[in-house]
């Protein structure tokens, strides 16, 4: 099972073991806790897509790679086939993940 929370987290079962993911390789606009208007109507349009592209599922592949300050796990992960950070770059309601620097969803 496969839970979406916004356009960078899932909340997975992998093995048995639940796991909330933060998607590596790109940064989505917020929706809880947006700066401006069209952040959050970005970030609720990534959701929808990640929430469509689980709906196709089923995961076919999941790399951890640690865990973030939150606790949440670090992951690559891939849905039927699809690489999910190179999809969400590519719809343009991404942006690539560089640390310690926002992206400004507001200009």
């Amino acid at each position: 099972m496969t839970k979406v929370t916004d356009g960078d987290t899932l909340h997975m079962i992998c093995d048995g073991a639940k796991h909330k993911v933060r998607l590596l390789g790109y940064d989505t606009p917020e929706i809880y806790s947006p700066k401006c208007a069209s952040e959050k109507a970005m970030g609720l349009e990534a959701t929808r897509l990640m929430e469509g592209l689980v709906a196709a599922g089923p995961v076919t592949g999941v790399t951890f790679k640690g865990q973030d300050r939150y606790g949440r796990d670090l992951a690559w992960v891939e849905v039927a086939g699809r690489d999910l950070t190179e999809v969400m770059l590519a719809s343009g309601l991404a942006v690539v993940y560089v640390p310690k620097r926002k992206m400004d969803w507001c200009r």
